[in-house]
């Protein structure tokens, strides 16, 4: 006589296990979603955004959703020291207005700790990637729930009968 309790028990394991695996990942991905996102945006708190999506979930990863803006703080605003007479001019200039010295290249994005427009883009670009895979493990997380409540009836069911027939 077969045991539907036994094969029953084995798949829900294994379903445990699956929903463990894609939530974890889930969780990852969502995180360095997050991660990949505020750095597009120059955002200085990236990394803290990420700890707390991948510590506590979807609820901090909503407030970031809520409250992120572009941070891209204005190049021009930025200011560098001449060389010659050392008064204070905008990044990225090449001659100082005051003394006329030639100042040396400089990355104005660089100076004032912003990434760069292409940084920026690469940023966002793999933000997306991330998230589509963090989707799809949370929604096979989903599946696999289903799944699983659907075989725990199958073997309740299967074992309802089997005693039913005995008697």
């Amino acid at each position: 006589m077969y045991s539907y309790a036994s094969s029953g028990f084995a798949i829900v394991i294994i379903f445990y296990v699956l929903i463990f695996l894609f939530s974890i990942a889930a969780q990852v991905l969502l995180a360095c979603a997050a991660y990949q996102d505020a750095k597009s945006l120059n955002n200085k708190d990236a990394t803290m955004w990420a700890v707390l999506i991948g510590l506590l979930g979807l609820i901090p990863g909503i407030i970031y959703l809520c409250i992120r803006k572009n941070n891209s703080n204005s190049v021009s605003s930025v200011q560098q020291i001449c060389i010659g007479c050392r008064a204070p001019i905008a990044a990225g200039t090449n001659i100082c207005p005051y003394c006329g010295a030639q100042q040396p290249p400089m990355n104005p994005y660089l100076a004032a700790g912003l990434r760069s427009p292409e940084e920026c883009a690469l940023c966002h670009a793999r933000a997306k990637k991330l998230l589509i895979a963090g989707i799809i493990c949370f929604a096979l997380s989903i599946i696999s729930i289903i799944v699983m409540v659907v075989a725990i009836i199958g073997a309740t069911v299967g074992n309802m009968t089997e005693y039913y027939n005995y008697y």
